[in-house]
Parts: structure tokens; sequence; C-alpha cells
């Protein structure tokens, strides 16, 4: 069985022994559920709320009553995520434990059980919430352990909201958490004393990770912040501290909107004569100056004249901007920072290219091309540099930015099997050649090896791209562009930019009608190859009638692919077999019964009309468990689809399978493009689909080290869409 969440993060805790947690990922860990708790709209009523906190509570009842798998809960809680009606559950579960809805020893016990044993975040967060109802000793360490990593730290501070030194466990959880764990921890905790405000103006920010711009803003706008922000000393010590508090609440917002920005603006700048030295000083002051702007208004806003802003006062700050910019050495103070920055993050890499912007609106400067090697090599393929870089500024950058990254593109860019289309982020680097390409075209700069070889990437806007690009450039092409295209549209999955590409070359008389007819023919051909049915998607007949003849062995390989029928001059194609020329002979009764003969010998071919398509689909079998008897006493606990039926030969099971059969679950760890598959399977392993995929990340653990039985009866016919299945626990 895995180890639980929270003796993980105990045993990496001991291992690194520092907080906060070296071994979490930041950038994602809380990051859902704190924005939704901050940026998104309502879309729950409170009654929707309240409805379904009454569900959640009534199946944890059932659970702790039954004592029966928390499976069936722990969907509902991913169908339903405790982050969207949490201040309604929190409150009406607090109701629930007064009026003794639930015995206190047994909600306690079930709370402690899911906090320190679930292997499941959603069974943790529900048992953090549970025990905020039971303030004691033990609790309180359960809860900040869990607390300290940031996946649960929104959770953790609602669960203690009640206790009685809330306020001070909040300061503990901001002082050591980071990423969103910290920025919900300071929303949530209220700076009393001195000591407390003092770290939150002059130090949190800098040693913030993922969201120093949220946590500024936080804490420039905090009303219980301002009259220690009003009253601060600038000085060599907290000069630079300064600096990242008002370059990174400042660089995407309208800082003369805060209360005390005016006041706070003017001491920095008076300061930065004598201390301003460091990148973020240099960034703070150009972003100070860029967010004052006089140039093109000639009035402030009745809110900005609230806050003691005029515009001699902004005209006043621009100069003292432009007095201390001038005393930086641009190049030498980036360089510097992408040196020494061990920690260059997504946050940093924004507001250098929002200051390179800046410089190059204000000053007409623009770096020279080694900053932008270090910010790739800190960054690779980073999208947002696309926009500085190969966008406003692609003549000069582009031919270095070819140079420098040609050889940093990962292989499969170019050799993996060619899609349609895919918004993963695995595609950063594709989407980076769809520029470097346009860069080239709007260059007149002609790269005949890099534009050939985007013809056969795996992104389709790369092929577009680089077929456009191309037509572009026709007068000068060398021989070797008519032989790649006519090449790359034999395997292109896109259909209209096969169009495309065969319209461009009838149009340049690189191709006529007959060369079309031919490349169709090259692609059902009758040479035989040797290829994995996994390999083959969908094969075009051409329109004199020959047919492809499939030959596939009993674990669901294509031995071979022949051409079958008859060629234009009415004779039989070479290299048919004795049993092909048989199987033409009954070809008129086979159609009525194509589909048994293909059950009895997987050898029998399909006939089809002319210029039809063949989908040759999927075979499979694996090793499945099935040495259990199902019983009344088996438990339900979820409904799910099956998928990928469109995609698999049912031929194999039809008459064979039908409503209420059982379905046997197998973890599939071969899968290289999804984590957690679930294939379904016929009792002989048979592979007719596989699980939706949220259910499959509850299930596989349970079947991946088999301490589970776990089958599928079948609720709809097997070639309805999406059938639906019942999945239940052997017991």
């Amino acid at each position: 069985m895995s180890e639980s969440i929270y003796n993980e993060i105990r045993s990496a805790f001991q291992e690194f022994n520092e907080l906060p947690y070296q071994f979490q990922l930041l950038p994602m860990a809380g990051k859902e559920e704190v924005d939704y708790m901050l940026w998104s709209e309502e879309i729950l009523s409170n009654e929707d709320k309240e409805r379904l906190s009454i569900a959640a509570l009534n199946k944890m009842k059932e659970l702790i009553d039954n004592d029966k798998t928390e499976i069936n809960l722990l969907m509902y809680l991913r169908e339903n995520p405790l982050h969207e009606y949490l201040y309604a559950f929190t409150d009406l579960l607090r109701a629930y434990i007064e009026e003794e809805f639930f015995q206190t020893d047994e909600i306690y016990n079930f709370g402690i059980k899911l906090a320190t044993q679930s292997i499941y975040d959603d069974m943790v967060k529900l048992g953090i919430i549970i025990l905020g109802n039971f303030e004691n000793d033990y609790t309180k360490r359960v809860l900040l352990t869990l607390g300290y990593h940031s996946e649960f730290t929104l959770y953790v501070l609602e669960a203690i909201s009640r206790f009685s030194n809330f306020n001070h466990i909040a300061f503990d959880l901001l002082q050591n958490t980071d990423g969103y764990g910290r920025l919900c921890s300071l929303i949530k905790f209220k700076p009393v004393k001195e000591e407390q405000k003092k770290l939150l103006v002059e130090e949190i920010v800098e040693s913030t990770t993922c969201v120093k711009r949220d946590c500024s803003l936080f804490i420039v706008t905090n009303t219980l912040l301002e009259d220690y922000i009003d009253n601060i000393i600038i000085d060599s010590n907290n000069f630079t501290r300064i600096s990242y508090l008002l370059a990174y609440s400042s660089f995407e917002a309208n800082f003369k909107m805060f209360k005390v920005s005016k006041h706070l603006i003017e001491k920095y700048l008076f300061s930065a004569y004598k201390y301003a030295k460091s990148y973020i000083d240099f960034a703070a002051i150009a972003i100070i100056k860029s967010n004052i702007a006089t140039d093109w208004r000639d009035s402030v806003e009745a809110d900005e004249r609230e806050n003691g802003w005029s515009m001699s006062i902004e005209k006043s700050m621009e100069r003292n901007c432009e007095d201390l910019i001038r005393k930086f050495d641009y190049e030498s103070i980036i360089t510097e920072e992408l040196i020494n920055n061990n920690s260059f993050e997504v946050e940093d890499a924004s507001m250098m290219l929002y200051l390179l912007k800046e410089l190059q609106f204000s000053y007409d400067y623009t770096v020279d091309s080694r900053i932008f090697e270090m910010m790739f090599s800190r960054m690779p393929f980073y999208f947002d540099m696309i926009e500085y870089f190969l966008i406003n500024n692609e003549n000069t950058y582009y031919k270095d930015i070819y140079n420098f990254i040609i050889d940093m593109v990962p292989e499969e860019v170019f050799t993996e099997s060619r899609n349609m289309d895919d918004p993963s982020v695995k595609y950063l680097p594709d989407v980076w050649i769809v520029y470097l390409l346009q860069a080239f075209k709007n260059a007149r700069d002609y790269n005949e090896g890099f534009f050939i070889r985007c013809l056969f990437a795996r992104f389709k806007d790369v092929r577009i791209k680089a077929a456009t690009v191309l037509k572009y450039f026709r007068e000068d092409w060398s021989d070797k562009v008519v032989i790649a295209l006519k090449d790359m549209i034999k395997d292109e999955p896109d259909k209209d930019l096969v169009k495309y590409i065969q319209k461009m070359l009838i149009k340049f008389k690189f191709f006529n009608i007959e060369d079309i007819d031919s490349s169709t023919k090259e692609l059902t051909g009758s040479n035989s190859s040797k290829l994995s049915i996994d390999d083959v998607d969908i094969v075009n007949l051409t329109e004199d009638g020959n047919v492809i003849g499939v030959e596939i062995d009993d674990k669901g390989k294509i031995l071979e692919l022949k051409n079958r029928g008859k060629n234009k001059e009415g004779k039989n194609k070479e290299n048919i077999s004795d049993y092909e020329k048989e199987d033409n002979k009954e070809k008129s009764t086979e159609d009525k019964n194509t589909k048994e003969n293909i059950k009895k010998n997987p050898k029998n071919t399909r006939h089809i009309a002319d210029g039809e398509t063949i989908l040759l689909k999927k075979q499979r079998y694996v090793d499945v468990f099935t040495d259990f008897e199902i019983s009344n006493d088996d438990i339900r606990i979820l409904l799910s689809n099956l998928k990928g039926v469109e995609d698999r030969d049912l031929s194999v099971v039809e008459g064979s399978m039908k409503k209420g059969d059982i379905l046997y679950l197998k973890a599939d760890p071969n899968d290289i493009y999804e984590k957690n598959t679930v294939l379904l399977c016929s009792s002989n392993g048979y592979v007719v689909g596989y699980i939706s995929k949220v259910h499959g990340e509850v299930l596989y653990p349970l079947l991946k080290d088999r301490s589970s039985k776990i089958y599928a009866i079948l609720k709809d016919d097997i070639n309805a869409y999406k059938p639906r299945v019942d999945i239940y626990l052997h017991v």
C-alpha cells in the first residue's frame, strides 16, 4: 500500500529539515484553490453550496456508520471540489457536530484517519476541516505539519479559524510557507505588533516564490499596515527591500490608487540617489516612471487626487526617475541579475521583459542578444519572451535566436508522429518555431533546410507555417523542396493542408492530376510491410477499386498490408496469395457474412465501396485477474463511462458482450500518453476501452498494488456512445 500523504511529508521534512518545505512544487501547490478563492467569480449560489455540503456530510455519515470504502466519498469530492463550497461546508459541519449528527469520538477519529492515513489530497483536505472542530495539541501538530505544505495551507487556515490562538498560528504559517500557502496566510493574518508589520513590509516580498506580485499588492493595500508604511524610515538596510515591494506591486497596477503610495514613493526616490545600486532598485525606479507617464494626459483621476496625487507632483517624480535611470548601465545591471539570481522564475522574467519594453519605449534602447541567450538559458522556451524578441524586435534578434536555440529544440519536435492539434505545454518549443518561421519570412531570409525540416514537424501549426513560408519563397526553391512537399503529403493527417500543398504544386507546375492519383495509390500501395496496428490510422482507397487486404494475428498485430482487387487494365494485382484468390471467388457471399467471417478468421478482408475509407481499429489483449466470484455484498462505488470504444475493433466481442456483462479492470503502466490509465477488458483480457480519467486517478493505485478486487457491470450496449459502467468493489 502506498505511504500516506502525511507520512510522506514527515519523511521528506526529516530528510531536508528545512522550512519552508523544499520538496513541494511551489508554482502549482495550492494554486487552483487559492486562485479560485481570490479571483474567480461566484458560480454557485449559497443554496447550491449548502446542498453540496449536505450531500457531502451525508456521504461521510454513511461511510462512518457502515464502515464502507471511502471511494464513494472520494469520487463525490473529485466531482464537487471542496474549495467551491468550503465556507458553507465548514459552518454546516460545526452545526452537525454540535447537534450530535455525528458521534464526537467517531467524527474525530474519522478526521484523524483521513488527515494522517489517506493517500488522496481530497480526503486529506476533508480530514483537515474535520480536525478544525477539535482543538488540542495533537490536532495542532497534525495541522501544522500539513499546513506548511502550500497544497493544504488554505484548508488549515479555514480549519483553525476558531482556534484560540488563530492569529499566532497564521503568523507561523506565513513565515514558514512559501508560494500560494504564504499568499493565503498573508491574507488571513492580522499584523498587530511592530515586528509583524516590519516583516510584512520589509521582508516577505523579497523571500517569496511565485506570488511576489500578489503578496506585494495585499501588503500595500492592507489598512493595518498604513501607519507603518507612512512612518517608515528608508535607509541602507531596507532600501532594496522596499524596492521589491514597489516594483512588484506596481509593474502591472496603478500604484497611485494605493492610499500609502505618494508619501512612500517620495521618500523612496529621495533615498534612491544615495542607495539605488541593484537591478531591483533600477527596476523599481523604471516602473515608477512608467506608472506616472505624464506625457499622454493632463489631469489626475479623482481617486488618485484623494491619495494626494497631482500633475505637478507626478512631473517632479518623473524627472527624478529619469535622473536616476541615467545613472545605471542597463546592460551590465541586467546581465548581473541574470548571472546572480539563482532563483530566477516566471515572475522575475515577466518583470525583466516589462523593463526591456519600457527602456525601448522611453529611451529607444534594445539589449544585446546575449541578454536573450541568458534569459532563454534560465527560462527555456518561455512564451512571454516571444513578444519582445520575435515580434516587436524580430529583425534585431531572429537570426541570433535561431542560431542559439535550434540545437536546444527537442528532437521529437521534428520526429514525433504528426498530430492535428494539441495545445499542451510540451508544444512550447513548437510555438517558438512557428514565430521563427514567420521572422525568416518577414526578413526575406531563405533558409531552405530549416523550412523543409519543419514540413515534417509534429505540430500542425509548424507544418502550416512552413508550407506558407515556402510558397512565399517559391523563386528560391531547389529540387529538394518539391521532393519534400510530395513526400510530406503522403502521411499528412490534415487533409486541408494536403489540398493546400497539392494546389500549390499544381499552380507551380510541379504536380498534375495524375500525380495526385498516384500519391493516393502510394498510400495504399502493393508493397508488404510489417507494422503494428497501433501505427495505422486511416487507409484511403483508390478510385479504381483497389482494396487493402489486412492480415491480423491473434495478438492484434497487422502482418501485411496488400493491394487487392483489379487494376485499370482489369488484371489481377501481382503477389496475391492463394488465400486471397479464393477470397475473391467468394465475394458475392462474403458481404452478407463479413462480420461473422472476421470473427472466425481474422485474415478475412472487408470489402467496401470505391473511394471509401477503412478505419483500422485497435486490437489488444492483456492479462486480467478474474479469480473471484461477484456477490450481492459487493459495493457499488461509482458510475463511470467506458471511453475509447470507437477506437477498438468490437467485432472481436460482437455477439458475446451485452448489457449487464462483467468487465474487468486493469491498471496500464505502459501508457506513455496518460498517467493512471485503467483499461476495461473482457474475461479473456480483450481490451474494449478505458475508464474516464478522473475515475482512473482514484482506481489506478488500488489496481496497481492489487490491494482491491474491482470490476464493472456494463449498463448500456457496448456500441453506444460512451457506454456507462457501474464500478463495484468485491468484498
